[in-house]
């Protein structure tokens, strides 16, 4: 990943539009990569891929520019995340099981690019598509804060220290988080053993 240096980001400050756009673009595919492992749905992962955006510019004034910028700009998301989560969870309380709270699921994006799509006869190709939607369908039933803490640490690679340090969770909630996803995913996919590639 490209980095951003200091000028691009005082340009930024100073309203100037090429120096945005250079920010989006290089970290567009990180911040909705985080998004979708959060959300594991499309369309609420672009709408959590752009408020974080929002979040980043309306915040670039306080952000020290001697210090790393990829650090800062996951946290910005990963508070979007934690408020997402729990407005939506408030939203799942209050209303009726039948009531849309905005969250229709989309349909199943493609299977990941690391498995050619050209290697797999139909059949093989529908059973994967339907691994892969189970599994997304599992970590949506996950609390937002063990997906969130499964996401920190699986996809993002940090250690226990690292999710409390950016959560301002502590140490034994993140280890309670990943445990019970943890749990709960074996649980829902144990019957998926013998099926995955």
């Amino acid at each position: 990943m490209e980095e951003i240096d200091g000028d691009t980001l005082r340009r930024c400050l100073q309203g100037d539009e090429e120096a945005a756009r250079k920010l989006f673009r290089t970290y567009h595919r990180y911040v909705y990569s985080l998004c979708f492992g959060f959300a594991q749905s499309r369309e609420e992962a672009l709408d959590l891929c752009q408020e974080s955006f929002v979040r980043v510019f309306r915040s670039l004034k306080d952000f020290d520019l001697s210090r790393p910028l990829k650090p800062w700009i996951r946290r910005v998301v990963i508070n979007v995340c934690i408020n997402y989560g729990r407005k939506k969870e408030r939203c799942l309380e209050t209303v009726s099981l039948q009531a849309d709270c905005g969250g229709n699921q989309s349909p199943v994006p493609s299977i990941s690019s690391s498995v050619a799509m050209t290697d797999l006869n139909p059949e093989r190709h529908v059973e994967l598509s339907e691994t892969v939607e189970e599994v997304r369908k599992a970590l949506r039933e996950l609390s937002p804060e063990e997906r969130l803490a499964l996401v920190l640490r699986h996809q993002e690679g940090l250690d226990y220290a690292e999710i409390a340090s950016v959560t301002g969770w502590p140490l034994g909630t993140v280890k309670t988080h990943l445990y019970r996803a943890r749990q709960a995913l074996r649980q829902k996919l144990v019957h998926l053993r013998g099926d995955l590639p």
